[in-house]
This record gives structure tokens, C-alpha cells and sequence, in this order.
């Protein structure tokens, strides 16, 4: 059966989000805060000729109905997110989402080797008040363009889990798995709104 209408929420390009409406026949709709990732996501629709659109929105300030849509995923986006607005986040998905529908999030793990590092660092400048949340990180990624910086904010399992649930949302299935590698560097959660 087909899900319906589905939200990818902080989408960039969004290829997982088209990918899910390919597979289901539903109709998509593509979110993100940069024109570009946008432009991008409406050449990617026409060229896999799905239904959809795409928004240049912010993720904490959607755009949308009560109830508009069956599925929502969010692909590596929340983790964006700082700390103090995950519940603003975590209410407007309960908001929009229709009943029975489900929500997909993905997130790295702060777990990850890489990270390791400089969490001892942000440990220590949050005891002193210099950091308010410890798991911020500053990754540099690198384009055609150029080198960018994007913030992270990496949250344990439980922390998101616990904000899921605080919205009445049912968790179906959570813990961690690697695309690529064989050590567990991501998050997921599973969500059903009862």
C-alpha cells in the first residue's frame, strides 16, 4: 500500500525522500533551507518523474496543515538542530503528521572515532561554561565550491528517543547502524503516531 504524502524534512538534495516516493507511487514533498539543495531536488523529481514539490523552508517553522502527511523523514537533518529547539522540532512533526503515520528519523552518533577527540576538549570547556552543549562539533566539508563548515549537534539515542515519546509518539524500532562500515556511526528511530 502506498504511504501517501510524504515529508523530507531538511531534504538537501533530496534523493531520499524521491527514492521513497519512487518506490511507494506517493506524492513527495521536498524541504529544505537552501535555494540550491532545492534546485537540485526539482531536477532530481522531474528526472525520476515522480510527484512532488519542493520548499525552501526552515525545519522549525514548517509551512504546513495539521495532519498533511504519512510518512516524514528526516535523513541526517536533526542533528542541525541545537539542543533547545529539538522539542519546537519534535512537536511540529507530531503536528503535521497524519494518525497511524510514521516517522524516520537518521542522525550520527557522537560515538563515532572521529569525534572522540574533541569531545574530551568540549567536555572540559563545558565544566567551565565556555560550551553549553559538549556534543557540538564543527565539521568541515568539502565541494566544488569550496570548503564549508557545518554544525553538529550529536545527541545520544535516548535523548531523541525521549523527546519522541514526550509527543506521544510510539517508538517501533531504534538503535545504530553504518551504511558503509561494519561499527555502528548512526542513529535511527522508527515512529508511529497512534
Amino acid at each position: 500500500s502506498s504511504p501517501g504524502n510524504i515529508l523530507d524534512l531538511g531534504s538537501g538534495h533530496c534523493i531520499n525522500g524521491v527514492e521513497a516516493a519512487l518506490k511507494t507511487n506517493s506524492y513527495v514533498v521536498c524541504v529544505d533551507y537552501s535555494v540550491n539543495m532545492m534546485t537540485i531536488a526539482k531536477m532530481i523529481i522531474f528526472k525520476k518523474d515522480v510527484y512532488g514539490d519542493y520548499v525552501v523552508a526552515d525545519m522549525l517553522r514548517t509551512p504546513f496543515r495539521e495532519n498533511s502527511f504519512n510518512t516524514i523523514l528526516l535523513i541526517a537533518s536533526i542533528h542541525h538542530i541545537p539542543e533547545y529547539f529539538i522539542r519546537r522540532i519534535t512537536s511540529d512533526l507530531n503536528r503535521i503528521l497524519r494518525r497511524r503515520g510514521l516517522i524516520i528519523i537518521t542522525i550520527w552518533s557522537w560515538r563515532q572515532s572521529r569525534f572522540v577527540f574533541d569531545l574530551f576538549f568540549n567536555m572540559i570547556k563545558t565544566f567551565l561554561g565556555l560550551l553549553d552543549f559538549p556534543r557540538r562539533f564543527v565539521v568541515k566539508w568539502r565541494s566544488r565550491r569550496g570548503v564549508f563548515e557545518r554544525v553538529y549537534y550529536l545527541y545520544s539515542l535516548e535523548e531523541i528517543s525521549r523527546e519522541i515519546e514526550r509527543k506521544n509518539l510510539r517508538i517501533l524500532s531504534r538503535g545504530y547502524y553504518s551504511p558503509m562500515k561494519r561499527s555502528p556511526e548512526n542513529i535511527y528511530i522508527i515512529a508511529l503516531k497512534d
